[in-house]
């Protein structure tokens, strides 16, 4: 019995999370075709394109992937105060944990699109460039934790959690890492995923990973890109490789107090790595998972989390989106969308 409520549970999340995904695509492309009618220049912008897009995610998808599973049985998760010294440590842990995934696939990415001949592929970087600090400060660590904690680690482990509790922590953040449709992105949702549905597991406030999260965006994303404004990497790198240290040596003149912000922020983050690791080495041991009644054995794990209707055809349809974007394609198929649509 266990197991047919287990892969019912989460074929559900699958199709949900599927269909969710596509209806927001689709929503997106019906809802830029009336916006250009209006008004053509609406999405000349890119801030106006993301504010648009992300208020479907808000508004519309994650409301409605809620009311697709709220009424799967699940489970009150005892709440737990961390204290004000192991919540300080986690962010440093959340960072560094980010930081290194990232690095490994940012590398696992480089060697692929050295096979595919398509380069690194980096789509929110492609996106991000150019959005004013404000809206990326608004999307990226107000409204993104947020939603995404609440989707991806409450909804989904307090339902989960009856089957096993490392499995609810390790299939929060598979379905996070997936979800993002990218690859550039999957290793470090996927680890940070993980690591947010552990903390909430142990404490059951959801608080607590939507502030680290928040924390984890803020310094990936508004404050590199604060820092960076001020500066032209491309012009600087083009001096250097140019051999032109005369005209680099003035650039750096000019702006002395933004190599100097950039310095700073670094040394600090450094000293923040540094920090994480240490912490990381510390607590690891710390890290355990209780059983709980009622949980699938080892054996049962694998055909019934994963090898249900729903699971398979969300794994499928991820899939495709991270081949596309590393491919390419995914303009393709939105220009494709688009026609269909517009007749």
């Amino acid at each position: 019995m266990k197991e047919l409520n287990a892969k019912k549970t989460y074929s559900r999340f699958g199709l949900t999370y599927s269909i969710g995904q596509l209806v927001y695509t689709v929503l997106v492309v019906i809802l830029s075709l009336v916006l250009k009618k209006v008004n053509p220049e609406i999405f000349s912008s890119m801030a106006a394109n993301i504010l648009i897009t992300y208020a479907v995610l808000v508004l519309i998808t994650y409301p409605g992937m809620y009311l697709a599973i709220r009424n799967l049985e699940k489970t009150e998760i005892p709440k737990k105060s961390m204290g004000i010294g192991m919540l300080i440590a986690c962010f440093p842990i959340a960072y560094t944990l980010g930081a290194l995934s990232n690095l490994v696939g940012t590398i696992i990415n480089i060697r692929i699109g050295a096979a595919t001949g398509k380069g690194a592929v980096n789509p929110i970087l492609d996106v991000m460039t150019g959005v004013p600090p404000v809206v990326m400060f608004l999307v990226a660590v107000v409204l993104a934790p947020i939603c995404e904690e609440l989707t991806f680690r409450k909804f989904l482990v307090d339902r989960t959690v009856r089957f096993g509790e490392k499995t609810a922590v390790l299939m929060s953040g598979l379905v996070f890492g997936l979800y993002h449709g990218n690859f550039s992105q999957f290793v470090y949702a996927f680890v940070l995923g993980a690591f947010f549905a552990y903390v909430y597991l142990r404490t059951g406030k959801i608080i607590y990973t939507i502030l680290m999260h928040m924390f984890v965006n803020g310094i990936s994303t508004v404050l590199a890109q604060v820092v960076m404004q001020g500066l032209d990497i491309e012009e600087m790198t083009g001096y250097i490789y140019g051999g032109d240290m005369e005209a680099y040596m003035n650039y750096c003149t000019e702006h002395a107090a933004a190599i100097a912000a950039v310095g700073l922020i670094g040394f600090f983050i450094i000293l923040f790595l540094i920090a994480g690791v240490v912490l990381i080495a510390v607590n690891a041991k710390k890290v355990k998972f209780a059983a709980v009644p009622g949980e699938l054995e080892k054996g049962n794990i694998f055909k019934n989390v994963i090898i249900n209707v729903g699971m398979i055809v969300f794994i499928l349809y991820c899939l495709a989106n991270i081949v596309t974007a590393q491919l390419g394609l995914e303009r393709s198929l939105v220009r494709f969308i688009t026609s269909l649509i517009s007749g």
